[in-house]
């Protein structure tokens, strides 16, 4: 046995004395679903979030699996939460307190991604966030669709669920193309410490969301094969797709979105940038250093 000294009790966590029996840490799972449907308020899960945080006062290294889309306000102020991503997927996210969160109170984001030379993790981290209940901060959009840079900057979605967007921002010298809109916009590439956490296209056109003018778009280039990425408009992607009636040869990459301070709808087309070489082929964290001030 690869554990010969462990053992198995069935009994609540929630009533027994962990102390009194040894417990080091605690790791919990709240069910999160009833009768099918998914429970957003975690009061509501079973057991409570805050009956199982009550667990810290005897035993401090607690850890709870949560929701991705959790409310930041929920989270305990002293504690670190991450929000975890394999392949582009949000699959989960866990409150850490205590000895199990070393990096100390925040909001991270790891991503974990599968590769021709195996697997890569890495980390994203703001520093200046000291208390993860606090809402993010937003960052101004640019004006119009006229203030789009060449660049556009899909973020992993565990950095837009850990609410790192500004940090990316200005990592990347770039802005939200909307208001609370997660694509960014800017003139330059991303560097190779921050390419993991951002998918990034070269802009090409900017269309007006109008099927019309979609249709007539895809049947004149002969558009057979088409992605559709989306965020702020209420579109299904598949739904477009059999409306535009797709037949060639030719690929597109289109992200549809809400640009400028009057959040018009638009259509982006735009041509995917590869990634290039992370600064570590395993792992890598990228993080702002403490201000000396």
């Amino acid at each position: 046995m690869p554990f010969p000294h462990a053992s198995v009790e069935c009994a609540d966590a929630l009533e027994i004395d962990l102390a009194e029996r040894g417990v080091d840490a605690v790791f919990a799972d709240p069910a999160r679903r009833a009768q099918g449907r998914r429970i957003t308020d975690p009061e509501q899960w079973s057991p409570a979030l805050s009956r199982v945080l009550a667990l810290r006062e005897s035993v401090p290294a607690l850890g709870i699996k949560v929701a991705p889309g959790i409310d930041h306000a929920a989270l305990p102020r002293d504690s670190h939460t991450q929000w975890v991503s394999v392949d582009g997927d949000v699959v989960e996210a866990a409150i850490w307190c205590g000895p199990l969160a070393p990096e100390g109170p925040g909001r991270s984001a790891l991503i974990m991604r599968s590769g021709a030379n195996g697997a890569s993790t890495h980390t994203l981290t703001d520093s200046s966030v000291t208390d993860p209940s606090e809402p993010p901060v937003q960052v101004d959009p640019i004006s119009s669709p006229d203030d789009l840079g060449s660049i556009i900057h899909v973020p992993d979605g565990a950095a837009v669920r850990a609410g790192l967007v500004a940090h990316l921002c200005e990592r990347l010298d770039a802005r939200p193309v909307g208001p609370r809109i997660g694509y960014l916009t800017s003139e330059s590439l991303p560097d190779a410490a921050t390419t993991p956490f951002v998918r990034s296209f070269r802009l090409t056109e900017v269309l007006p969301l109008r099927l019309k003018t979609l249709r007539a778009r895809a049947r004149d280039l002969g558009v057979g094969s088409l992605e559709i990425l989306k965020r702020g408009v209420d579109v299904s992607p598949d739904a477009l797709r059999a409306s535009l009636r797709l037949s060639g040869q030719e690929s597109e990459t289109w992200i549809l979105t809400r640009v400028g301070e009057k959040a018009k709808g638009v259509v982006l087309v735009v041509d995917p940038i590869s990634r290039g070489p992370s600064t570590d082929s395993s792992t890598s964290r990228i993080h702002d250093a403490p201000s000396d001030d």
